[in-house]
Protein backbone atom coordinates (compact mmCIF):
# COMPACT_ATOMS: atom_id res chain seq x y z
CA UNK A 1 0.00 0.00 0.00
CA UNK A 2 2.71 2.25 1.17
CA UNK A 3 4.36 1.39 -2.50
CA UNK A 4 1.17 2.26 -4.34
CA UNK A 5 0.63 5.47 -2.49
CA UNK A 6 3.95 6.64 -3.38
CA UNK A 7 3.60 6.21 -7.04
CA UNK A 8 -0.02 8.21 -7.06
CA UNK A 9 1.74 11.03 -4.97
CA UNK A 10 4.61 10.91 -7.40
CA UNK A 11 2.42 10.94 -10.96
CA UNK A 12 0.45 14.15 -9.42
CA UNK A 13 2.99 15.49 -8.85
CA UNK A 14 4.55 14.95 -12.56
CA UNK A 15 0.93 16.38 -13.84
CA UNK A 16 1.59 19.51 -12.01
CA UNK A 17 4.69 20.34 -13.12
CA UNK A 18 3.58 19.33 -16.57
CA UNK A 19 2.55 22.29 -19.26
CA UNK A 20 -0.55 21.65 -20.94
CA UNK A 21 0.24 20.79 -24.27
CA UNK A 22 -1.48 23.45 -26.90
CA UNK A 23 -3.28 21.46 -30.11
CA UNK A 24 -0.90 21.45 -33.54
CA UNK A 25 -1.75 25.10 -35.48
CA UNK A 26 -3.76 24.76 -38.76
CA UNK A 27 -1.93 24.75 -41.91
CA UNK A 28 -3.41 27.32 -44.31
CA UNK A 29 -3.52 25.95 -47.75
CA UNK A 30 -2.57 27.58 -50.74
CA UNK A 31 -4.11 29.72 -52.79
CA UNK A 32 -4.84 27.58 -56.00
CA UNK A 33 -3.15 28.19 -59.49
CA UNK A 34 -5.17 30.13 -62.45
CA UNK A 35 -6.72 27.06 -64.29
CA UNK A 36 -6.08 27.63 -68.22
CA UNK A 37 -9.45 27.86 -70.13
CA UNK A 38 -9.45 25.66 -72.57
CA UNK A 39 -13.03 25.09 -75.28
CA UNK A 40 -15.25 26.43 -76.51
CA UNK A 41 -12.87 28.59 -78.73
CA UNK A 42 -14.76 28.07 -81.78
CA UNK A 43 -18.33 28.33 -83.88
CA UNK A 44 -20.90 26.06 -82.36
CA UNK A 45 -24.34 25.34 -82.66
CA UNK A 46 -25.72 24.58 -79.13
CA UNK A 47 -27.00 27.29 -77.20
CA UNK A 48 -25.96 25.67 -74.09
CA UNK A 49 -21.86 24.69 -74.46
CA UNK A 50 -19.64 22.87 -72.64
CA UNK A 51 -16.57 24.52 -70.47
CA UNK A 52 -13.65 22.75 -70.10
CA UNK A 53 -10.62 23.80 -68.51
CA UNK A 54 -7.38 22.43 -66.28
CA UNK A 55 -7.81 21.68 -62.79
CA UNK A 56 -5.89 23.60 -60.55
CA UNK A 57 -4.58 21.29 -57.09
CA UNK A 58 -6.04 22.35 -53.70
CA UNK A 59 -9.06 23.84 -55.68
CA UNK A 60 -12.59 23.37 -54.53
CA UNK A 61 -14.53 25.41 -56.23
CA UNK A 62 -13.97 27.04 -59.97
CA UNK A 63 -15.77 30.41 -60.63
CA UNK A 64 -17.23 29.75 -64.53
CA UNK A 65 -17.77 33.72 -66.30
CA UNK A 66 -19.45 34.53 -69.26
CA UNK A 67 -19.72 37.82 -71.12
CA UNK A 68 -20.92 38.56 -74.53
CA UNK A 69 -18.00 39.61 -76.55
CA UNK A 70 -18.57 43.60 -76.07
CA UNK A 71 -18.39 42.80 -72.48
CA UNK A 72 -21.56 42.20 -70.43
CA UNK A 73 -21.30 39.79 -67.77
CA UNK A 74 -23.83 37.18 -68.60
CA UNK A 75 -23.72 34.83 -65.61
CA UNK A 76 -21.34 33.15 -63.13
CA UNK A 77 -21.42 29.48 -62.31
CA UNK A 78 -19.76 27.82 -59.42
CA UNK A 79 -18.30 24.07 -60.10
CA UNK A 80 -17.32 21.81 -57.29
CA UNK A 81 -13.95 20.56 -58.04
CA UNK A 82 -15.30 16.71 -56.76
CA UNK A 83 -17.00 16.74 -60.04
CA UNK A 84 -14.04 16.92 -61.88
CA UNK A 85 -11.49 14.64 -63.38
CA UNK A 86 -7.69 14.36 -62.34
CA UNK A 87 -6.38 17.11 -64.73
CA UNK A 88 -9.30 18.93 -66.41
CA UNK A 89 -12.63 20.07 -65.60
CA UNK A 90 -15.90 20.26 -67.73
CA UNK A 91 -19.18 21.65 -66.90
CA UNK A 92 -22.33 22.20 -69.45
CA UNK A 93 -24.69 25.04 -67.83
CA UNK A 94 -27.90 25.08 -68.01
CA UNK A 95 -28.10 28.98 -69.43
CA UNK A 96 -29.63 29.21 -72.96
CA UNK A 97 -27.44 31.62 -74.26
CA UNK A 98 -28.60 33.48 -78.01
CA UNK A 99 -26.99 33.66 -80.87
CA UNK A 100 -23.97 35.99 -80.74
CA UNK A 101 -20.26 36.37 -80.01
CA UNK A 102 -19.41 35.57 -76.22
CA UNK A 103 -16.23 35.13 -74.31
CA UNK A 104 -15.47 33.54 -70.78
CA UNK A 105 -12.84 32.76 -68.21
CA UNK A 106 -12.54 30.71 -64.94
CA UNK A 107 -10.93 31.13 -61.95
CA UNK A 108 -10.16 28.35 -58.82
CA UNK A 109 -11.43 28.87 -55.25
CA UNK A 110 -10.67 27.17 -51.58
CA UNK A 111 -10.65 28.25 -48.09
CA UNK A 112 -7.60 30.49 -48.36
CA UNK A 113 -9.01 32.53 -51.40
CA UNK A 114 -9.50 32.95 -55.20
CA UNK A 115 -7.02 32.39 -58.16
CA UNK A 116 -6.92 35.42 -60.79
CA UNK A 117 -9.04 34.40 -63.58
CA UNK A 118 -7.65 32.80 -66.48
CA UNK A 119 -7.40 34.83 -69.99
CA UNK A 120 -10.94 35.00 -71.73
CA UNK A 121 -11.34 32.23 -74.46
CA UNK A 122 -13.70 33.46 -77.39
CA UNK A 123 -16.07 31.71 -78.88
CA UNK A 124 -19.44 32.06 -80.85
CA UNK A 125 -23.76 30.56 -81.06
CA UNK A 126 -24.18 29.81 -84.34
CA UNK A 127 -26.02 26.86 -86.36
CA UNK A 128 -24.93 28.95 -89.73
CA UNK A 129 -21.19 27.67 -91.36
CA UNK A 130 -21.12 29.31 -94.87
CA UNK A 131 -21.79 28.15 -98.02
CA UNK A 132 -19.70 30.31 -100.63
CA UNK A 133 -19.82 29.82 -104.43
CA UNK A 134 -17.03 32.16 -105.72
CA UNK A 135 -19.24 33.52 -108.10
CA UNK A 136 -17.34 36.33 -108.51
CA UNK A 137 -16.33 37.07 -104.63
CA UNK A 138 -13.86 35.58 -102.73
CA UNK A 139 -16.76 35.47 -100.48
CA UNK A 140 -13.99 35.73 -97.53
CA UNK A 141 -11.73 33.51 -98.11
CA UNK A 142 -7.85 34.54 -97.87
CA UNK A 143 -4.59 33.49 -98.97
CA UNK A 144 -2.99 31.87 -96.06
CA UNK A 145 0.75 30.64 -98.02
CA UNK A 146 2.34 29.84 -100.76
CA UNK A 147 0.71 31.62 -104.23
CA UNK A 148 -1.44 33.73 -104.85
CA UNK A 149 -5.45 32.84 -105.37
CA UNK A 150 -8.30 34.90 -107.11
CA UNK A 151 -11.57 34.81 -108.88
CA UNK A 152 -10.63 32.81 -112.19
CA UNK A 153 -13.37 33.23 -115.01
CA UNK A 154 -15.34 34.77 -112.57
CA UNK A 155 -16.87 31.40 -111.24
CA UNK A 156 -14.37 29.54 -109.59
CA UNK A 157 -11.46 30.32 -106.47
CA UNK A 158 -8.27 29.01 -108.06
CA UNK A 159 -3.75 29.37 -107.82
CA UNK A 160 -0.79 28.32 -109.97
CA UNK A 161 0.98 28.03 -106.67
CA UNK A 162 4.65 28.00 -106.72
CA UNK A 163 7.02 25.45 -108.00
CA UNK A 164 8.16 22.98 -104.69
CA UNK A 165 6.24 25.01 -102.62
CA UNK A 166 2.87 24.48 -100.57
CA UNK A 167 0.00 26.65 -101.29
CA UNK A 168 -2.87 27.52 -99.35
CA UNK A 169 -6.37 29.68 -98.39
CA UNK A 170 -8.78 29.78 -95.75
CA UNK A 171 -11.73 30.32 -94.31
CA UNK A 172 -11.47 33.16 -91.35
CA UNK A 173 -13.37 31.34 -88.51
CA UNK A 174 -13.09 28.58 -85.84
CA UNK A 175 -14.56 25.48 -85.68
CA UNK A 176 -14.56 22.91 -83.56
CA UNK A 177 -16.86 20.12 -85.01
CA UNK A 178 -18.36 20.42 -88.32
CA UNK A 179 -19.10 18.92 -91.89
CA UNK A 180 -16.82 20.13 -94.23
CA UNK A 181 -16.79 19.94 -98.00
CA UNK A 182 -15.44 21.56 -101.10
CA UNK A 183 -15.87 20.93 -105.13
CA UNK A 184 -11.75 21.15 -106.30
CA UNK A 185 -10.63 20.50 -109.62
CA UNK A 186 -6.36 20.43 -110.60
CA UNK A 187 -5.63 20.66 -114.24
CA UNK A 188 -3.19 18.01 -113.83
CA UNK A 189 -3.07 15.65 -110.26
CA UNK A 190 0.07 14.27 -111.17
CA UNK A 191 1.61 17.42 -110.90
CA UNK A 192 0.66 17.98 -107.41
CA UNK A 193 -2.57 17.12 -104.39
CA UNK A 194 -4.82 19.06 -103.36
CA UNK A 195 -6.05 18.74 -100.24
CA UNK A 196 -8.91 19.94 -97.49
CA UNK A 197 -6.85 21.48 -94.24
CA UNK A 198 -8.79 20.84 -91.10
CA UNK A 199 -8.62 22.00 -87.72
CA UNK A 200 -5.89 24.24 -88.64
CA UNK A 201 -3.53 26.44 -86.81
CA UNK A 202 -1.51 29.21 -87.52
CA UNK A 203 1.94 28.15 -88.17
CA UNK A 204 3.47 27.91 -91.56
CA UNK A 205 6.85 26.83 -92.59
CA UNK A 206 9.61 29.33 -93.96
CA UNK A 207 10.84 26.13 -96.01
CA UNK A 208 8.21 25.06 -97.90
CA UNK A 209 5.14 27.36 -96.84
CA UNK A 210 3.22 23.99 -94.85
CA UNK A 211 0.36 25.30 -92.80
CA UNK A 212 0.23 23.47 -89.66
CA UNK A 213 -1.06 22.40 -87.11
CA UNK A 214 -3.98 20.36 -87.90
CA UNK A 215 -5.01 17.60 -90.51
CA UNK A 216 -4.84 17.32 -94.33
CA UNK A 217 -7.23 15.20 -96.78
CA UNK A 218 -5.42 15.11 -99.76
CA UNK A 219 -5.83 12.89 -103.08
CA UNK A 220 -3.27 12.50 -106.22
CA UNK A 221 -2.99 10.81 -109.25
CA UNK A 222 -0.14 8.53 -108.21
CA UNK A 223 0.99 5.63 -110.57
CA UNK A 224 -2.17 5.93 -112.76
CA UNK A 225 -4.32 5.30 -109.75
CA UNK A 226 -6.46 7.90 -108.05
CA UNK A 227 -5.17 8.06 -104.32
CA UNK A 228 -5.81 9.50 -100.85
CA UNK A 229 -3.73 10.05 -97.59
CA UNK A 230 -4.72 11.66 -94.79
CA UNK A 231 -2.02 13.26 -92.38
CA UNK A 232 -1.65 15.13 -88.88
CA UNK A 233 0.74 17.82 -89.48
CA UNK A 234 1.79 18.82 -85.51
CA UNK A 235 3.06 21.82 -83.56
CA UNK A 236 6.75 21.32 -84.39
CA UNK A 237 5.53 21.00 -88.25
CA UNK A 238 6.10 16.81 -88.23
CA UNK A 239 3.97 15.02 -90.64
CA UNK A 240 2.16 11.67 -89.19
CA UNK A 241 0.66 9.47 -91.59
CA UNK A 242 -2.94 8.56 -90.33
CA UNK A 243 -3.95 6.56 -93.61
CA UNK A 244 -1.42 5.78 -96.10
CA UNK A 245 -1.85 7.01 -99.90
CA UNK A 246 -4.64 4.55 -100.93
CA UNK A 247 -5.83 3.83 -104.11
CA UNK A 248 -10.07 4.57 -104.67
CA UNK A 249 -12.25 4.02 -107.63
CA UNK A 250 -14.25 7.17 -106.43
CA UNK A 251 -11.44 9.70 -107.20
CA UNK A 252 -11.78 11.30 -110.91
CA UNK A 253 -8.54 11.49 -112.35
CA UNK A 254 -9.52 14.47 -114.27
CA UNK A 255 -12.75 16.41 -114.05
CA UNK A 256 -14.21 17.68 -110.67
CA UNK A 257 -13.90 15.89 -106.77
CA UNK A 258 -16.22 16.60 -104.37
CA UNK A 259 -14.02 16.20 -101.09
CA UNK A 260 -15.77 16.04 -97.27
CA UNK A 261 -14.74 15.99 -93.94
CA UNK A 262 -17.11 15.39 -90.76
CA UNK A 263 -15.76 16.05 -88.01
CA UNK A 264 -17.07 15.72 -84.25
CA UNK A 265 -15.26 15.55 -81.17
CA UNK A 266 -12.23 12.65 -81.73
CA UNK A 267 -14.75 11.14 -85.00
CA UNK A 268 -13.89 12.15 -88.47
CA UNK A 269 -15.22 10.89 -91.51
CA UNK A 270 -14.00 11.45 -94.67
CA UNK A 271 -15.69 11.54 -98.38
CA UNK A 272 -15.40 11.42 -102.13
CA UNK A 273 -17.66 11.82 -104.48
CA UNK A 274 -20.28 10.40 -102.02
CA UNK A 275 -18.52 7.75 -100.67
CA UNK A 276 -17.46 7.38 -97.67
CA UNK A 277 -13.65 6.22 -97.75
CA UNK A 278 -12.24 6.07 -94.57
CA UNK A 279 -13.26 6.24 -90.80
CA UNK A 280 -11.03 7.09 -88.12
CA UNK A 281 -10.60 8.31 -84.51
CA UNK A 282 -7.76 10.68 -83.54
CA UNK A 283 -8.38 14.12 -80.61
CA UNK A 284 -4.93 15.25 -81.15
CA UNK A 285 -6.90 19.08 -82.17
CA UNK A 286 -9.90 19.96 -80.82
CA UNK A 287 -10.60 22.98 -83.02
CA UNK A 288 -9.23 25.29 -85.83
CA UNK A 289 -9.77 26.98 -88.93
CA UNK A 290 -10.37 24.90 -92.63
CA UNK A 291 -8.90 25.35 -95.89
CA UNK A 292 -7.68 24.30 -99.48
CA UNK A 293 -4.26 23.08 -99.86
CA UNK A 294 -2.02 22.10 -102.87
CA UNK A 295 1.44 22.00 -103.86
CA UNK A 296 3.60 21.77 -107.13
CA UNK A 297 6.06 19.64 -108.53
CA UNK A 298 7.20 21.58 -111.50
CA UNK A 299 6.95 24.88 -113.33
CA UNK A 300 3.62 24.95 -115.51
CA UNK A 301 0.48 26.89 -115.71
CA UNK A 302 -1.57 24.47 -114.15
CA UNK A 303 -4.22 25.68 -111.72
CA UNK A 304 -5.90 24.21 -108.48
CA UNK A 305 -9.40 25.77 -108.81
CA UNK A 306 -12.68 25.28 -106.57
CA UNK A 307 -15.65 25.71 -107.64
CA UNK A 308 -17.14 25.64 -104.19
CA UNK A 309 -17.05 25.46 -100.47
CA UNK A 310 -19.42 24.72 -97.40
CA UNK A 311 -19.38 24.22 -93.97
CA UNK A 312 -22.27 23.97 -91.61
CA UNK A 313 -21.03 23.14 -87.57
CA UNK A 314 -22.28 20.15 -85.52
CA UNK A 315 -22.60 20.17 -82.14
CA UNK A 316 -19.54 20.30 -80.06
CA UNK A 317 -18.14 16.44 -78.86
CA UNK A 318 -15.20 16.97 -76.45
Amino acid sequence: MMIMAALMSAGAALAQDTPPQEPPEAKTPPIPATPKALLPNCILPETTPKFKWTVSSGATTYLLQVYTSGGTWVYTKGVQASTCGTSTCANTPTNVLAPGGYKWRVAAKNSSGTSPYSAYMNFQISATGFNTQFNGSTGGWKRKAGGTWSIVSGSYYGTQGINGKITSAYYPATYCSFDYSARVKRDDFEDGVIALAVRMGNKVLASDYTWYPGYYFAILDLNEQGQYAIYRLEKDGNLVELQPWTPSTAIKRTGWNVMRVIGKGSSFKFYLNGTLVKTLTDGKFKSGQVGIVMDKHAASSIKTLADWAKLTPKASKY
